[in-house]
């Protein structure tokens, strides 16, 4: 079956707080892309700021 679904998913830190560094940043990332290949969800970009990530990915319609 063909399926296209995008999201635009918003992680914050707590209370905003600015604690991502970039040592941080590149843990962060790399989790997330190793959890985004397991559920085989594609990651299409990924940003980072000092309180909140950007993920921009596809979601099969099957997953919860």
């Amino acid at each position: 079956a063909f399926w296209v679904c995008y999201y635009h998913i918003v992680f914050a830190t707590k209370n905003r707080t600015p604690v991502i560094s970039s040592s941080i940043e590149s843990i962060l990332i790399s989790i997330i892309q190793l959890k985004s290949g397991e559920l085989q969800c594609p990651i299409h970009a990924i940003n980072t700021a000092w309180d909140h990530i950007h993920i921009a990915v596809s979601i099969p319609p099957q997953m919860a």
